[in-house]
């Protein structure tokens, strides 16, 4: 596997100033008091220009990369976005027009990825349950339900406390009919693996 060289961006003018920095971080090791202090201030300013001249350095030799490149999806393009699938190559994929202006070709491409209209064969829509097939929820089932509900209160803001439907079983003896009557109405598709919900008779006093 052959590797992309590096950019070339190093010089004798970085080597030089590079030396330099290194020989006033020693001397600065080295020296104590006022001599310290002065080769201190010394090395903050060297080592400011070094950076600034080898940010020029990288600039310049970007520049002149681009420049003698011959197509504009080549080196510099593969390089900048870490890839070798240019543009051309995207739009003949998903089967779209690279010819227009940007705005044209953004629309094209949004009419493809994302289309109004979905086909009627589509197999990817969620199948729905039907509850005319289901037996009806028996006295027994509906107490083992109870039975096996959590201490605490139920989410949500009505916050009922779980130890109200653990009452004695005669005040439970019409929830079957009204749990059975409250699917059978529900205009909302549940599913199996919905949450159960437990209706809670309401008393004379509201």
């Amino acid at each position: 596997m052959v590797k992309n060289k590096p950019l070339t961006w190093w010089n004798p003018q970085l080597e030089i100033r590079k030396k330099q920095l290194n020989a006033l971080r020693r001397r600065m090791q080295k020296s104590e008091g006022a001599e310290k202090e002065k080769y201190t201030s010394a090395y903050s300013k060297t080592r400011a220009t070094y950076k600034k001249e080898i940010l020029h350095a990288k600039r310049q030799a970007w520049r002149k990369f681009c420049s003698e490149s011959g197509t504009p999806f080549g080196k510099p393009f593969k390089t900048t976005v870490n890839t070798s699938l240019p543009p051309s190559e995207i739009f003949k994929a998903i089967d779209v027009s690279g010819s227009g202006n940007s705005k044209a070709i953004a629309k094209k491409l949004l009419e493809k990825i994302y289309p109004f209209s979905v086909p009627e064969s589509s197999s990817s829509l969620p199948e729905t349950h039907s509850f005319a097939i289901d037996p009806p929820f028996t006295k027994e089932e509906i107490k083992r339900v109870i039975q096996t509900l959590p201490k605490g209160k139920a989410p949500g803001f009505d916050g009922i406390d779980n130890q109200v439907t653990k009452l004695p079983e005669s005040n439970h003896s019409s929830l079957e009919k009204e749990f059975a009557a409250t699917i059978s109405k529900s205009d909302v598709q549940l599913s199996h693996s919905s949450p159960s919900a437990t209706l809670i008779k309401r008393g004379e006093d509201g």
